[in-house]
């Protein structure tokens, strides 16, 4: 099939505006052909004459099938398409029923009979023949004639001139019309009327002129107008031509303008300004919406390879078409491939097996994968588009139909237990079904209705089990002390953050452990171990395999009988501390048992000593401090997390708070940038991980000058480190908790043991100047003055935030920096 070149055209013509006509014969209408190269193959033209052909590329083109000019309906007419590519409705014999022009005929000059017009555009305004041949017809007639300057101005000399000539001429030859009523407004979108004037054609130019096919604006552009002076392009051709019909996407618009002639005669030449598409070349290429096909099918889950996707394109229109882009892709994801596709309605699939990240280069490409989604089960759009900027081809008749859209479903099924356990009083489990199906405590082996086990060897049942520490950082000498299964049924599923199901287990546990939990004679930590069955199939949003959800843990303290302390220090101003609250933050409490105690002589119970310790983040946070009697004290953190205006409760590197053009570092070696309040954008502070106790109980003997001399009645030293699941995950804080930010112990005592109360000293003798209590009760040997003394040795270091790009601060990190202190 030969392809159809359309560039665009002028219809023009050059009319007498008197009686006197002077014949010349038009020996241009080859040249014009061939700027039109309106040129239909024989195939295009046996398939438009097809009648229902015909009427649906007019419905294609959204042009009616016929229009009603003074109450007469006028077709479109076939024919004129066929033999020039025009759209006109009517016949040139219907001019003069249906308007109030006169039709004029004239040969040309290959002897065939030229209508004035040859009908009507859609708009049911006349269609000037470009073939009519022109009284004044040579290549410089637009740069030469003497054009009538605003010839709708009836107050001119020239206006009066014109009418006076006019006067008993026939009807045809009318005087121009008001401006008021001549000028219609743009209506193809983007164009404004001076836009649409610059596209005029110098047809005289095209005719005559050999290059004039490369230059089509001819002398609109070329020179000034001799007798003007001026060029006739926007504002000044504007100044001169009357325009009655701005052009449309099929159908040409017309101007008119008027000079007095070298005969001495008013003539009015009419201009044409070309349609925007040529509508002989039926250019429509679709994505077929009902045709898409993913290997594997989906549902799948994120980023599971793909090993082809499937489309399917239509060309609807008369032409093949080559190198067409293709544009396809997930949200966010954008590729893009070329195919050729011939023509008359031929469809081609087009298998897409990688993301080929440029248009013309294969070599560029990466796999496909199901797309990302944060969700349990979520439709993503898969998009393919054709042709998206209309460059090629660039004139399709319809580009609505250019993009075919489908939904992907992405599973990212996931089951997740979190126990939080404060105390003995408040233990529960949150149980999150991101699964697809409904999840049972025990999962079955097959299912319609309910997730399935992922069996070889895995869990199948949800239980709780819960385990004496012994206070120590391992797992392995853990006691276990309940072990009971954990239920739970038709739990449904929803999506991340959006549900899950509670289960309190505080008063099982209390019940199964006795008075081993509710009134011990020691302190225990108790680790609550909680499990899910593995459902098959759990992933996290990246496709992963993901199990590590499915368990969880968490420790509570429970303490002996209430004791009271005798004394308390609060947090040293070292500590800049920054709180709000019911009164000081304590640091240290101390107290001894019995509250009076007795000499071994006297049959006493032995003495012990008692301590709470609380540790702290330097600078200190912003804290709520609450008491709740006993020297107990809850703390609430308060600041913001996200806030950059803290100074003072963080250490930042360097620590210089202003921009300087040599900044001070300090142990950590960050070199910016800067964020806006002028620090880096690193802060952090100091983190308490370990502590050791030293204690010394001493007798105070005094002499009679008064001397005291002490001699040692018990030495010893217990440490303690903090567990690393203490430390927040989101603030730059340890939790508030017992055995993270606060321990208690007793003393004299072992290592092991200082969560316990001290044995009794068993010995029938004791020799204090030899041998020291270090993990027993104490004998007082002697009544009188006795004092004790604890030294706290922290080991702190340095964990740390930076400012993202997403303006918030990251998860905490530890950098490794070690004070002891």
């Amino acid at each position: 099939m030969r392809k159809i070149v359309y560039f665009g055209f002028v219809t023009v013509m050059t009319v007498l505006l008197s009686p006197q006509l002077i014949s010349k014969a038009d020996n241009s209408t080859d040249s014009l052909s061939k700027l039109i190269s309106c040129n239909p193959s024989l195939a295009e033209t046996d398939y438009y004459r097809i009648e229902n052909n015909w009427q649906d590329h007019l419905s294609k083109m959204n042009m009616p099938a016929s229009i009603t000019v003074s109450s007469k309906t006028l077709k479109a007419n076939k024919q004129q398409f066929l033999n020039h590519c025009e759209i006109v409705y009517g016949t040139p014999y219907d001019v003069n029923s249906a308007s109030s022009k006169q039709q004029q005929w004239k040969y040309d000059m290959n002897g065939e009979l030229q209508p004035v017009y040859s009908g009507f555009t859609e708009n049911g305004v006349l269609y000037n023949n470009w073939r009519f041949p022109d009284t004044y017809d040579y290549e410089t007639w637009t740069k030469d004639a003497d054009w009538t300057y605003r010839p709708w101005d009836t107050s001119t000399d020239t206006y009066a001139s014109q009418v006076a000539q006019y006067k008993g001429s026939r009807p045809e030859y009318e005087t121009p019309p008001p401006r008021s009523t001549s000028y219609a407004s743009p209506s193809y979108p983007g164009f404004s009327r001076i836009d649409e004037l610059n596209r005029a054609v110098d047809r005289f130019y095209v005719k005559h002129n050999a290059s004039g096919s490369s230059n089509p604006r001819g002398y609109f552009t070329l020179a000034p107008n001799t007798q003007e002076g001026v060029t006739l392009t926007g504002n000044n051709l504007n100044n001169y031509a009357s325009v009655y019909l701005f052009p449309t996407k099929y159908s040409p618009g017309i101007f008119t303008m008027y000079s007095h002639a070298p005969d001495g005669i008013y003539r009015y030449t009419d201009y044409t300004i070309p349609a925007h598409k040529n509508p002989m070349l039926d250019r429509d290429l679709a994505i077929d919406p009902s045709y898409f096909v993913i290997n594997p099918n989906d549902p799948k889950h994120t980023n599971t390879p793909i090993n082809s996707i499937k489309v399917k394109v239509l060309n609807k229109g008369m032409t093949t078409e080559e190198d067409v882009e293709l544009h396809y892709g997930f949200n966010g994801t954008e590729y893009c491939t070329t195919f050729d596709i011939s023509e008359y309605s031929a469809s081609k699939i087009i298998t897409l097996t990688t993301g080929q990240k440029s248009c013309n280069d294969t070599s560029n490409t990466e796999p496909l994968k199901y797309h990302k989604t944060n969700k349990r089960t979520s439709n993503v759009p898969f998009k393919a588009e054709i042709n998206p900027t209309n460059s090629n081809p660039i004139d399709e008749t319809n580009t609505t139909n250019n993009s075919g859209q489908w939904n992907v479903k992405v599973n990212n099924p996931n089951a997740k237990i979190t126990v939080k356990a404060n105390d003995k009083d408040n233990i529960e489990v949150q149980i999150h079904n991101h699964m697809i199906k409904k999840v049972n405590s025990t999962c079955p082996t097959s299912s319609s209705s309910y997730e399935i086990c992922l069996g070889s060897g895995n869990p199948t049942q949800a239980r709780v089990k819960v385990y004496d520490t012994k206070w120590t950082s391992t797992t392995s000498d853990d006691q276990l002390v309940y072990n009971e299964p954990l239920s739970f049924t038709n739990l449904s599923a929803n999506d991340p953050y959006s549900g899950y199901k509670t289960i309190e287990l505080s008063t099982d546990i209390k019940n199964k452990l006795g008075t081993s939990i509710t009134d011990p004679q020691r302190f225990i930590k108790y680790r609550v171990e909680t499990t899910l069955p593995y459902y098959k199939g759990e992933v996290d949003f990246n496709g992963n395999s993901m199990y590590s959800d499915n368990q969880d843990d968490d420790f509570f303290v429970v303490k002996p009988p209430l004791l009271s302390f005798d004394t308390c220090r609060d947090a040293p101003s070292t500590y800049d501390v920054i709180t709000s609250g019911t009164s000081d933050l304590h640091k240290m409490c101390i107290g001894k048992y019995p509250k009076f105690p007795s000499t071994y002589a006297e049959g006493g119970m032995g003495t012990y000593f008692f301590a709470k310790y609380r540790f702290f983040p330097l600078p200190m946070p912003k804290y709520n401090i609450d008491n709740l009697g006993n020297d107990e004290q809850s703390l609430t953190l308060t600041e913001d997390n996200n806030s950059i205006d803290e100074h003072e409760s963080f250490l930042f590197y360097p620590t210089s708070s202003k921009k300087t053009s040599s900044p001070t570092h300090n142990m950590k070696d960050l070199p910016g940038p800067y964020i806006d309040d002028g620090h880096y954008t690193y802060r952090g502070r100091m983190f308490p991980t370990s502590a050791s106790f030293n204690f010394e109980i001493q007798s105070i003997n005094t002499k009679e000058d008064g001397t005291e001399i002490p001699s040692t009645v018990a030495i010893g030293q217990v440490s303690y480190s903090i567990p690393s699941s203490c430390y927040d995950q989101a603030y730059l804080d340890i939790e508030h908790k017992k055995g993270c930010d606060e321990i208690t112990f007793f003393l004299p005592n072992t290592q092991e043991n200082m969560q316990e109360r001290p044995e009794d000293y068993t010995s029938d003798s004791i020799n204090y100047r030899t041998d020291q209590i270090t993990d027993t009760k104490i004998p007082f040997l002697n009544s009188g003055k006795h004092t004790f003394e604890l030294k706290a040795y922290e080991r702190q270091e340095y964990r740390y935030q930076h400012w993202t790009d997403n303006d918030v601060w990251s998860t905490p990190q530890w950098y490794g920096v070690q004070i002891e202190k």
